[in-house]
């Protein structure tokens, strides 16, 4: 069985909240990456404009992107997940 279009273009947009900065703006698709934790399920989503700020805020690119993340307060499996960093 193949793997969904949808899939794999989430896979590639899936970030673990210890990532960096760095790493997040490397792992964006259509100017957001989705930060997941340990369990993959949902923590939060970062844009291109929180990570904008964040660097104006003064934030280096190694800093975790759970400082920066958005987060509706709900955790939420994330479907067709496989996290390597």
């Amino acid at each position: 069985m193949k793997t969904p279009v949808a899939c794999e273009r989430m896979r590639e947009a899936l970030v673990r909240r210890d990532a960096t900065l760095r790493y997040a703006m490397s792992h964006m698709t259509n100017e957001a990456a989705l930060v997941v934790d340990d369990n993959g399920q949902l923590a939060g989503l970062i844009t291109d404009g929180d990570l904008r700020r964040s660097i104006l805020a003064g934030a280096a690119l190694d800093t975790a992107v759970h400082e920066y993340r958005r987060t509706s307060g709900k955790r939420q499996d994330v479907a067709c997940v496989m996290v390597t960093q």
